[in-house]
């Protein structure tokens, strides 16, 4: 069974914690500030009051099973992070990551990304001495981790959530990186990777080694079954599903906004 991208890569639009690490092997990326647990950009987003979409669940289910990565792309409000989110709350070998601007500079990058991963926040983790890394150092920073998380990791499965990827595009290790990371995965480590377009040609290939999986937007688009049980859980009739679902061409946040503009006002 193949669910691999249905559409050209060409067409995609293009608009727009779980643990922390304790130093260890990985003494080049140690640094002064240690990351807090609090910090928001480890944190699954809470769940929100809507739809279990049993349907992009077991997709997800499936790819997770068979592939290394699984590449989930579609604009924002298109319900990628919500999906990802309610697929890994349920499990505890998890970490999540959400990328944002800053986070293209290779130093901050990888000392959160090596905090994301790791349970232990009593050490701290520095920054690597390079601004722009070559392979060599990409390399060795992937194989730092993967050696500690073989003599750390205690759950059968780990899966690392990488959200707002989109944000690493234009940085010039992210081909490498990830590249070297999608490649270094064991068979109890799988990466999701969520992002708003497409990536650089040369991750993008890594779909036809069978390495990578990718989930489009048409997938994450809510079917008419969906919008009218989302509407029933509203307290609105199935029908109101419906026809929020075409004003929103599907688009998850569109629909939702829709049918919360059919609710009556809160009394004062």
């Amino acid at each position: 069974m193949s669910f691999l991208l249905r559409e050209s890569p060409t067409n995609f639009e293009s608009p727009e914690l779980l643990g922390h690490s304790s130093a260890g092997d990985l003494k080049h990326w140690n640094s002064a500030t240690p990351l807090m647990m609090s910090d928001e950009k480890f944190r699954v987003p809470a769940a929100r009051d809507g739809l279990r979409r049993t349907r992009l669940l077991e997709l997800l289910e499936l790819s997770i099973d068979q592939y290394g990565a699984t590449l989930i792309s579609g604009r924002a409000g298109s319900g990628k992070t919500t999906l990802a989110a309610d697929f890994v709350r349920s499990r505890g070998g998890r970490s999540w990551y959400s990328i944002g601007p800053a986070d293209s500079d290779w130093n901050e990058f990888s000392r959160c990304f090596a905090a994301s991963i790791f349970k232990d926040s009593s050490d701290q983790i520095e920054k690597s001495a390079k601004p722009e890394p070559d392979l060599s150092e990409v390399s060795h920073f992937v194989t730092e981790c993967f050696a500690k998380l073989r003599q750390e990791q205690e759950q059968d499965q780990l899966i690392i959530v990488l959200d707002n990827v989109h944000h690493l595009f234009d940085a010039a290790w992210f081909t490498l990186f990830f590249t070297e990371l999608i490649i270094a995965l064991e068979d109890n480590v799988r990466l999701l990777i969520l992002c708003r377009s497409k990536p650089n040609a040369p991750l993008w290939r890594m779909r036809s080694k069978q390495m990578l999986n990718v989930i489009d937007e048409n997938l994450l688009d809510f079917t008419d079954s969906e919008a009218r049980v989302l509407s029933l859980l509203r307290g609105l009739p199935e029908q109101a599903g419906s026809e929020a679902r075409r004003r929103a061409f599907g688009r998850a946040e569109r629909l939702a906004q829709y049918l919360d503009d059919l609710l009556p006002a809160s009394s004062p």
